[in-house]
C-alpha cells in the first residue's frame, strides 16, 4: 500500500480505519507533492489540534501567520508551510 497513490477520499478512509496514521498521510501528501513537482506545501489546521501541530513540526513544517485565515466568521485556521527539495535526481517530477 502506497498512500501517495491514494486520492483524498481513499486516504481518508484508510485513516478512519486506522490503517494509516496521520503522520503517514502527511508524508504521503509530501511524497505526492514532490513527485508532482511542487515547491511548497501549506496546511491549514485548527488552533486546538495540537497533536497535528506536533506532527507538522516534526516533518519540517513551520507556522506561517500569513496563511492564517477564517473560512467562516469565528472559525480560525492556522497556516503551516514547508518548502520542498527538488527530486533526488535533480529533475522536475513528471506527471
Amino acid at each position: 500500500m502506497n498512500p501517495a497513490d491514494f486520492g483524498v477520499v481513499e486516504a481518508s478512509r484508510h485513516l478512519a480505519r486506522r490503517e494509516l496514521s496521520s503522520r503517514e498521510l502527511v508524508e504521503a501528501c509530501l511524497e505526492r507533492a514532490r513527485r508532482d513537482g511542487a515547491r511548497r506545501v501549506a496546511i491549514s489546521t485548527r488552533p486546538t489540534m495540537t497533536s497535528a501541530h506536533r506532527v507538522y513540526r516534526a516533518l519540517g513544517f513551520a507556522p506561517d501567520p500569513a496563511l492564517d485565515w477564517e473560512p467562516l466568521p469565528g472559525v480560525l485556521l492556522l497556516g503551516y508551510a514547508l518548502g520542498l527539495e527538488p527530486a533526488a535526481d535533480g529533475s522536475p517530477a513528471s506527471g
